[in-house]
């Protein structure tokens, strides 16, 4: 709630300062509403889209005698899940780099169009100045709140893995198979 807050007040200060520059900034953030949840739904298709072993598996399987193929199934097993996390940390940063374009790229785009205003006459530097450090407030909030949101999501699709383990161990099944 606080970070909604500041977001809202910062926007609102802005809106009061200059609407057409708030405008502008507000712009500047819209592609993250759009790529944020697409990404994460693809980081969190993947741990529910696999199984993962049990903690000790590995050694369980490695520890059975003359059982190579299992051994062998289990090593790729294993391989799976590397590339699968891998997949998700290279999703996460591509997130992360998109977010510190954008943010960076507003700050350019501010300088530019409170440029044309100043030179327009139709505001003054200080204007310009507040509204770069506005963008430099939205930040940090906006940060906190993308990364609550990932914690959210990431926990409910462990969630939602844990109970398909649960029905399945009711049923009588094992719940870490496939």
């Amino acid at each position: 709630m606080l970070q909604i807050g500041i977001l809202l007040s910062v926007f609102g200060y802005m809106f009061y300062i200059q609407p057409l520059m708030a405008l502008v900034s507000l712009a500047v953030f819209s592609p993250q509403f759009v790529f944020v949840p697409l990404m994460q739904r693809a980081i969190n298709r993947g741990p529910g889209a696999h199984r993962r072993p049990a903690p000790g598996q590995r050694r369980r399987a490695a520890g059975r005698g003359g059982d190579v193929e299992k051994t062998l199934q289990q090593d790729l097993r294993f391989a799976e899940i590397f590339q699968l996390n891998l997949g998700i940390f290279k999703l996460r940063y591509s997130m992360k780099f998109l977010m510190n374009l954008t943010q960076n790229f507003g700050k350019v785009i501010m300088l530019g169009v409170g440029g044309w205003y100043v030179i327009d006459g139709q505001t003054d530097v200080g204007t310009v100045v507040a509204f770069i450090s506005g963008l430099r407030n939205i930040t940090d909030p906006w940060g906190d709140l993308v990364n609550w949101y990932q914690d959210m999501m990431v926990n409910s699709a462990k969630y939602r893995i844990f109970v398909s383990a649960i029905e399945k161990f009711r049923r009588g099944e094992d719940p870490s198979a496939p």
